[in-house]
């Protein structure tokens, strides 16, 4: 067990500290999210970090199940009751916790392994609880629609689950590997003599008994080797607990400096911009995003395609998950408003925009007609969209501006 955390050596580029949920994650299917909660486990070493630690204190197969269990029973529930009942808490301020679990059971390892483990697992429970949370940020950064999101969130558990386990086999395997190497192989015993040596003779015997001096003997040989084999046997067994401290060091160095940067971040964070401001008598209106934009394709080559023009609207999809703001706007608008619009994509205004026609064929391949309603233009990005019943120039601008300058 002693080389179990040596997984975190590798798992733990310094600043490293966060993993996200690509955008993409919004166009999956629900068996996909198995694979996204695997990724996610997998590429996060903050969770790692505190199983390997975890793992490092048990050094038993059956305590480490008990432990491991109430970890996963903590995460597991915070993360589904997060999802479902919409909790919005710090991320930054949970990570800061997350990283501090790390540095504590650092902080236990290098003490002294408990002797009594019912309060040990009692923190392993409510840090799991805090770790769930952790997750439950990053699957609400997707912004899924509320229809699936339950079956979404239990399949992306159902990954984390999958990846914790396979790397907690990944820490197994180091484990034995290394703990084998601190136990260097048994050395051929050494001649010592013969084992029978003659008998002493009368007149020794009772000049042995009149000194009170022991018979010279082999005696002292034979407690030599014994006291050779015990230090022998002594020697391993320090490494593997010097081999434990110092990883459990690592880890205390580890959390305690990403939980430090961290909440620093969380105190030093600017407060997150409000929507945009429109100007009186806007006929546009900003609510919650519910469109879906299939996202399977690359970057579009243009931003800005007419009425007449093949709109990529899977690479449209694909550039809404990495920040842009998509606008659909009617086909049907005059050539006054189209050049206009046109030059807005071009200036430095518009800069993040992807425009297109919101076309029959281009309706054909989303949920829901963008324009519906009687709606001129619609603008979409991962959070909002604005709809408009006329093309306002400067509304589009502010609210592209807006969301760019809250990414």
């Amino acid at each position: 067990m002693a080389g179990l955390a040596l997984i975190v050596a590798v798992v733990v580029p310094a600043p490293a500290y966060a993993h996200g949920i690509s955008g993409d994650a919004a166009e999956t299917s629900t068996l996909g999210f198995i694979g996204i909660g695997v990724q996610h486990m997998l590429l996060g070493w903050d969770h790692l970090a505190f199983v390997a630690g975890v793992l490092l204190l048990a050094q038993s197969f059956r305590l480490a199940v008990k432990l491991i269990s109430l970890f996963v029973l903590g995460h597991s529930t915070t993360l589904i009751a997060a999802t479902i009942a919409g909790w919005r808490v710090d991320a930054d301020a949970v990570d800061a916790v997350i990283a501090l679990s790390v540095a504590f059971v650092g902080c236990v390892g290098i003490i002294g392994r408990p002797t009594r483990w019912g309060w040990f697992a009692t923190a392993v429970t409510v840090f799991g609880l805090i770790h769930g949370l952790g997750l439950a940020t990053r699957f609400d950064a997707l912004d899924l629609p509320e229809d699936g999101k339950l079956a979404n969130v239990i399949f992306f558990n159902i990954g984390i689950e999958i990846g914790q386990a396979t790397a907690i086999f990944a820490m197994l395997v180091l484990g034995t590997l290394a703990a084998s190497y601190l136990r260097p192989l048994p050395t051929p015993a050494r001649d010592e003599g013969p084992l029978i040596e003659a008998a002493p003779t009368t007149t020794d015997t009772q000049d042995a008994l009149l000194t009170h001096e022991e018979t010279p003997s082999r005696r002292a040989p034979v407690d030599a080797a014994v006291d050779e084999v015990d230090d022998e046997e002594a020697e391993p067994r320090t490494r593997e607990v010097l081999a434990r401290q110092l990883l459990c060091a690592g880890l205390f160095l580890v959390g305690a400096v990403a939980a430090g940067q961290l909440a620093l971040d969380a105190v030093t964070a600017e407060a997150p911009a409000e929507q945009a401001t429109l100007a009186d008598g806007t006929s546009c209106l900003i609510e919650e995003r519910t469109d879906v934009i299939p996202g399977t394709g690359g970057h579009p080559p243009a931003s800005f395609y007419g009425p007449d023009d093949i709109v990529p609207v899977d690479d449209f999809g694909h550039a809404l998950g990495d920040g842009y703001v998509v606008v659909w706007y009617d086909p049907d608008l005059d050539t006054t408003s189209l050049e206009a619009l046109e030059a807005l994509v071009a200036s430095p205004e518009g800069r993040g925009l992807l425009v297109g026609a919101a076309t029959p064929s281009v309706v054909a391949g989303l949920d829901t007609d963008p324009l519906a309603g009687g709606a001129v233009v619609r603008a979409v990005q991962i959070r909002e969209a604005m709809t408009c019943e006329q093309l306002e120039l400067e509304s589009l601008s502010a609210f592209s501006t807006n969301w760019l300058s809250r990414i």
